[in-house]
């Protein structure tokens, strides 16, 4: 199984980073994405392009 390396940021939930005060280093936005971040990602959207929406109709 793969290790995961790099250190782990505390959470900031959805948009409460425009309400409450933090700091920018709290803040995971997609420029913090590495390679295996945006290949997941670009796996996800390949599957959901290709499997699910093709069949919504029958899932629903």
């Amino acid at each position: 199984m793969a290790s995961v390396t790099g250190s782990v940021k505390p959470k900031i939930s959805g948009g409460s980073f425009l309400l409450e005060a933090c700091q920018a280093q709290e803040v995971f936005t997609p420029e913090d994405f590495n390679d295996q971040h945006r290949l997941i990602a670009q796996t996800a959207e390949e599957f959901a392009q290709n499997e699910i929406i093709p069949n919504i109709e029958k899932m629903e």
